[in-house]
């Protein structure tokens, strides 16, 4: 099956076809927390979960279209009551990775749990760190969560120091204007404990469903010290050039890099909604996995409206959709002679 599927990949190179390699799977909407920068839990679903049955299709049709690993989020996907199934599952493929992003924010028994779940199938994991105290707690609009969080990965860190092959952790970091002053320090402390990390910029646009004035970063020297701060740890996973883009792109003056038109089959990324709908970086869904084979999504008239769409639009500078996230993003020459071209921040 691995074979096949890396066969996919080379067919799909040729025909610059979309391959899936880089999906993430909300398992659902609901989560522990109203995050300021996250509109998910806002959204309506007539499917709390993802169902089994849906999950299953889903994780066939990837597996078949050459998808190397997968990340399974929400929401908070701790809360869906069979993960341990769903996760069960996905390891059966022998993807690459199985990944479980969480917010380790939730009731010790759900956070234990998950964190058993993690360690029985040798899951990657990573968790969300948006700083300290009461600025965190206003950021993500919940109560102790520095505190909930730094215990919950403490036990992860723990865990790992029995085992003889540790599972790979990490942290994502989003730079606000209301945490930019604690990015040292938070840096500092993801270091002791010894994860890697990814840092993004709080991003915006006009067509944004809930805006954050206060979240909005401005460029000032609290910006150049947060990001060289960033860019001088070895615990960084993302490569330096897109923090060294920043100042460009809050001025409006950056060189627009898409992986869905440089780099479509190694650097596209999509996210599986909880009834299967497939969504990209804007707009409405272009497909439904669960209905539609990879095939039918990608030789439909949405995709292909949603494309001209994407090249239409001004574009980002952050990891989920900016090449370079992942290390499959760097083999698409076109993209890697343009990502010489970024000029120092």
């Amino acid at each position: 099956m691995i074979k096949k599927r890396n066969i996919q990949i080379v067919k799909n190179l040729i025909t610059r076809t979309p391959s899936f390699i880089m999906n993430n799977i909300l398992l659902t909407y609901n989560c522990t927390q109203r995050c300021l920068q996250c509109n998910i839990p806002f959204m309506k679903s007539e499917v709390p979960f993802m169902e089994e049955n849906v999950f299953r299709l889903v994780i066939d049709r990837l597996d078949a279209t050459g998808a190397q690993g997968i990340t399974l989020s929400g929401g908070e996907p701790m809360l869906h009551p069979q993960l341990d199934e769903l996760v069960r599952y996905a390891k059966t493929k022998q993807f690459k990775r199985v990944h479980l992003l969480s917010s380790l924010y939730g009731p010790d028994d759900l956070v234990d749990k998950t964190i058993e779940t993690v360690f029985r199938h040798n899951l990657s994991i990573s968790c969300s760190f948006d700083g300290f105290g009461d600025t965190v707690d206003e950021i993500r609009q919940a109560k102790n969560v520095s505190d909930t969080v730094m215990k919950n990965m403490q036990k992860i860190v723990s865990e790992n120091k029995k085992r003889a092959k540790p599972l790979k952790t990490s942290v994502n970091i989003v730079i606000s204007q209301k945490n930019l002053h604690q990015i040292p320090d938070i840096i500092d402390y993801i270091e002791s404990i010894g994860w890697s990390f990814n840092i993004d910029i709080y991003r915006f646009t006009s067509k944004a469903h809930r805006e954050n004035e206060g979240m909005k970063v401005t460029e000032d020297d609290s910006l150049r010290n947060a990001v060289n701060r960033i860019m001088s740890s070895p615990y960084l996973k993302t490569p330096l050039w897109l923090y060294k883009g920043y100042g460009a792109y809050l001025n409006n003056n950056f060189k627009k890099i898409c992986p869905y038109i440089n780099s479509p089959t190694l650097g596209s990324k999509f996210f599986i909604h909880p009834n299967g709908d497939v969504k990209v970086c804007i707009g409405e869904p272009i497909g439904n996995l669960a209905k539609q084979t990879p095939h039918e999504i990608f030789n439909s008239n949405l995709w292909k409206e949603r494309l001209l769409e994407i090249k239409e639009c001004e574009g980002c500078w952050n990891t989920c959709y900016t090449p370079g996230a992942s290390i499959w993003k760097y083999f698409d020459f076109d993209t890697m002679r343009q990502m010489t071209r970024i000029k120092p921040y």
